[in-house]
């Protein structure tokens, strides 16, 4: 699907839509890609179609829209080129156990004395990759998650970023509305699981940090006919979350990328308050995540769909990139939220243990 596309010169963006069973793909040359620094930006292609790709923070990352001009036909024109074997013993990187988990001590530290409510810590875990596994992996993913949002897209300079993602951000439809979700809260799935009251404290408090963030973006935009169902219990490959889902009866689709403004980064990925969570994650986190936690997703007049890149890799010359972030609050136990992250990194790095070496 992805892997003959000459990455170098063609910017693409592609999202499996898993309630409609359908994919749809948009590409670009790279002189074509328009840089995105605001969500508010993208009210200037409204009436077009084409494809987002924004990052975590906009102020270390470039966001970009994609504009539909390639046809399929024509991206044959764009195949890729040989290169020079890439050499597989570079060094990799990967966050240590003890650096994680004193940066979620840290960051407990600061909770309980009351600057925060609750921040997202994230670490990564590097793999050699070879670019003849890029389609084997795309097929693994879609058989083993066959109901997530799966969205990938090519940044030129960036590499190719492939996202697993269980979370939408936001989406629109003239049947369905504006819609949104809460999802915070994570634990290793086990059947039978699926009772709220089995759910601690710790993690119904993140969940309802999330839930009132959102329900506070829709109403600030003006939004009073808002419709809840949740929290509830969803399962996610080999984890389940708390989710509640919400669908704004009287949001129009002029009220979509205001909203996008005011929800990126949500709780869920960053914190709150949302500007000192940012800055402290900034200062914590010893990688910037580029479009780890950021959005991606189709936007056209009609249909709008922009998913929160979870479950995340990134594919560069000769290595693979895994993200996943666990939330911190007053409550977090760092050994906790260790394996929190190591089984979140298990959805897309099952694959990649099984074929290739892994760093030491």
């Amino acid at each position: 699907m992805v892997a003959g596309i000459d990455r170098e010169n063609i910017a693409f963006g592609i999202l499996y839509f898993p309630e409609k069973k359908m994919w749809k793909m948009i590409a670009c040359t790279m002189d074509e890609m328009i840089p995105i620094h605001n969500p508010i930006d993208l009210k200037a292609f409204s009436s077009e179609s084409g494809f987002v790709a924004f990052p975590f923070n906009p102020v270390m990352t470039t966001g970009y829209y994609i504009p539909n001009h390639l046809t399929v036909v024509e991206l044959s024109e764009y195949r890729h080129k040989e290169s020079a074997s890439k050499d597989s013993k570079k060094s990799l990187k990967e966050t240590r156990s003890e650096h994680y988990q004193e940066a979620v001590q840290r960051t407990v530290d600061a909770i309980k004395e009351n600057s925060f409510s609750k921040i997202v810590l994230s670490r990564r875990s590097e793999f050699v990759f070879n670019d003849d596994q890029i389609s084997p992996f795309v097929s693994w993913l879609i058989q083993e998650y066959p109901e997530a949002n799966i969205s990938i897209f090519n940044i030129p300079g960036e590499g190719l970023w492939i996202s697993a993602s269980p979370e939408i951000l936001l989406s629109f439809s003239p049947t369905e509305g504006v819609r949104s979700m809460a999802l915070a809260g994570t634990r290793t799935f086990e059947p039978g699981f699926d009772e709220i009251s089995l759910w601690s404290s710790k993690e119904l408090e993140e969940q309802g940090i999330v839930t009132d963030f959102i329900r506070e973006v829709f109403q600030e935009q003006g939004i009073r006919k808002l419709k809840e169902k949740g929290p509830y219990s969803v399962q996610a490959g080999n984890l389940i979350h708390l989710r509640t889902d919400f669908n704004a009866c009287d949001g129009t689709s002029d009220d979509f990328y205001d909203l996008v403004n005011s929800l990126h980064p949500t709780t869920a990925v960053c914190g709150t308050p949302r500007l000192e969570a940012k800055s402290w994650i900034k200062n914590n986190e010893d990688f910037d995540r580029s479009f780890y936690s950021g959005f991606s997703g189709i936007v056209e007049p009609q249909l709008r769909k922009l998913v929160v890149n979870l479950r995340v890799a990134n594919i560069t010359a000769g290595m693979i990139t895994l993200y996943a972030g666990a939330g911190i609050t007053k409550a977090s136990v760092p050994e906790k939220e260790w394996i929190e992250t190591s089984e979140k990194l298990k959805t897309l790095g099952n694959f990649l243990t099984q074929g290739f070496e892994k760093s030491t």
